[in-house]
């Protein structure tokens, strides 16, 4: 496990990721405007772009701080961090080359802009089609792991073996796998983080996280242990808080989601009118006659603290966290800075708009790829469970009926009865878990909607497992003439 993830992080090196798009904009929108270079890398050490921020400083304090000059000193930070992020150096070394001849850094970063966006979205379509791929697999591999399972049950009874053991250990070793392959797809698939958490934008869902997962836990326990209902009964009504706690999560992301279509065309007006006014408050003003949707009520509450004197940092990091968009978030970020710094508002306006506009159609690509992977995997979990409990209750009947008139002739293995009752709701409950991280990990966001995925699979998966047994039991009674109930 630690090769594939030394694996994963010496690719993502390699790759054009969302943190270097964000920077490559940064450094574009602060480079129209009338500052120098040295400015220019004076405002990008304080920016906050993880490993590209600490590259500027490095680069800002060898050049004025030892007076290498600003040229060397980034052919000597593109030398140094080769081997560790080859697009960093090369980045760094253009931005040398850029500064020996003398020409402006803004044609440089629109060059770098343009190729860094083309190159993003490129990269993200063919994690996708490798995305499709493992999901493929993984929806192969789920549907086949009970008929594993119900395919032990008829090899532990011809072994002659210790039923009830082999069937814990063949059930654990199945989970497991699936688990390790949802643990890998996690590190394999992009993130995609959605909201800014920093706010109080999932103050609802932690009002009701513990109270929805104790109800859930306890209505489980407290109808089993006083038999109220049968157990598969049980599960299938503990999954309902965890819907519910799922479904206001997700409620939450698609509000905050909804936010980006209106965004892109709120910021290149924004940056039109505010390169011809110069006046935040009268540009907000201006802009504010259009509705924007879901993103209007905060961009009213950001008028009133302009108009009572707040900050433009300030103003529009309240923006963002009110907002919970993690791409808003990034995005005023750059804003904020090109309108202190004072960069080309019009340009800086057309080149946030594009940057918003493609991630969300990259996004919006991944969720129709992983609705038809949760939609796959939802009716492949209603069939697998169902053949697993027609298995399970024909392995009984065969398994009681072999012991008691072949026991003489062949060594016949036993399956106690209770070892499979006691199996199948821990198998549903193990595998809606597992497969409810699954189609999370495809949709990628946030993991607090993971809950509605979890819920969803435990309820139906439980009543499908009970349908079937019932249908079962009725089959053999009604077309085999045989009492299931008097053979065990």
């Amino acid at each position: 496990m630690k090769v594939l993830l030394k694996q994963k992080e010496e690719k993502g090196e390699k790759r054009v990721d969302k943190q270097l798009l964000y920077f490559i904009t940064f450094m574009y929108s602060i480079s129209t405007g009338e500052a120098s270079a040295v400015d220019i890398f004076n405002i990008a050490k304080n920016s906050s772009y993880g490993y590209y921020t600490k590259i500027i400083g490095d680069v800002y304090i060898l050049a004025i701080g030892w007076k290498y000059g600003l040229a060397n000193a980034c052919e000597i930070i593109s030398n140094n961090i080769r081997k560790k992020n080859l697009l960093a150096s090369q980045l760094m070394m253009k931005i040398a080359q850029v500064l020996r001849l003398g020409e402006k850094l803004s044609f440089f970063f629109k060059h770098e802009f343009e190729v860094t966006m083309k190159l993003y979205s490129a990269e993200y379509d063919r994690r996708i089609e490798s995305m499709k791929m493992l999901m493929s697999i993984y929806s192969a591999i789920a549907s086949t792991s009970t008929f594993m399972i119900a395919a032990s049950m008829l090899m532990v009874m011809l072994s002659g073996q210790d039923g009830d053991l082999v069937m814990i250990l063949v059930t654990v070793s199945i989970m497991l796998g699936l688990g390790v392959f949802v643990y890998i797809m996690h590190i394999i698939f992009p993130r995609d983080i959605l909201l800014n958490e920093k706010g109080n934008i999932m103050a609802s869902y932690w009002r009701l996280f513990y109270l929805s997962i104790a109800s859930s836990i306890g209505i489980a326990l407290s109808l089993i242990m006083l038999n109220i209902l049968e157990p598969l009964l049980a599960i299938s009504i503990a999954g309902v808080p965890l819907i519910i706690l799922g479904f206001i999560a997700r409620k939450i992301e698609n509000k905050v989601l909804s936010m980006n279509n209106w965004y892109p065309t709120f910021i290149r007006q924004f940056c039109e009118i505010y390169s011809t006014v110069g006046s935040l408050g009268n540009t907000l003003r201006s802009t504010l006659k259009n509705d924007f949707g879901e993103l209007s009520k905060q961009l009213r509450a950001m008028l009133n603290r302009i108009d009572n004197r707040v900050t433009v940092e300030k103003a529009f990091e309240l923006l963002s966290i009110e907002s919970g968009n993690a791409i808003i978030t990034a995005c005023n970020s750059i804003v904020s800075t090109a309108v202190v710094k004072g960069a080309n508002m019009s340009i800086v306006g057309n080149v946030i708009s594009d940057v918003t506009i493609m991630l969300n159609e990259s996004y919006n690509k991944r969720i129709q790829v992983a609705k038809v992977f949760e939609s796959t995997l939802l009716i492949m979990h209603i069939l697998s469970l169902a053949v697993l409990s027609f298995m399970s209750t024909l392995t009984i009947l065969f398994s009681n009926m072999f012991s008691t008139n072949t026991i003489d002739i062949i060594d016949m293995g036993l399956i106690d009865p209770k070892t499979i009752d006691l199996l199948m709701p821990i198998i549903v409950v193990a595998v809606s878990i597992i497969n409810g991280f699954a189609t999370k990990v495809a949709r990628g966001g946030s993991y607090k909607t993971v809950w509605f995925n979890i819920g969803l699979f435990m309820s139906i998966g439980a009543v499908t497992v009970y349908g079937a047994d019932m249908f079962m039991s009725e089959l053999l009674k009604g077309v085999m003439n045989i009492s299931f109930n008097d053979l065990i």
